[in-house]
């Protein structure tokens, strides 16, 4: 659906992330007396699971990316570990 590799400094990287969710979930509506959001997640769990995954990656290994997948049911950040071949 969609991709994107995010670099730059750890905050930027964490809102660039932020705003990738934001973007790719649902949204349902209620009209109610006005327009009711139902986002298909809650952003301040996924800050904080984004910022988990920050915090907890092995800095010490240049090829360790942090992925994280949108699927129609669920959200799901994996730190991933690449072995480049020299």
């Amino acid at each position: 659906m969609d991709a994107q590799e995010i670099r730059g400094p750890l905050d930027r990287q964490i809102w660039d992330a932020m705003h990738f969710v934001h973007r790719n979930m649902r949204t349902p509506a209620r009209k109610q007396p006005g327009r009711v959001d139902y986002p298909q997640y809650d952003l301040a769990a996924v800050f904080e699971a984004i910022v988990n995954a920050v915090a907890h990656r092995d800095y010490s290994r240049d090829t360790q990316r942090i992925r994280l997948f949108l699927f129609a049911d669920r959200l799901e950040i994996h730190t991933l570990v690449g072995y480049s071949v020299n």
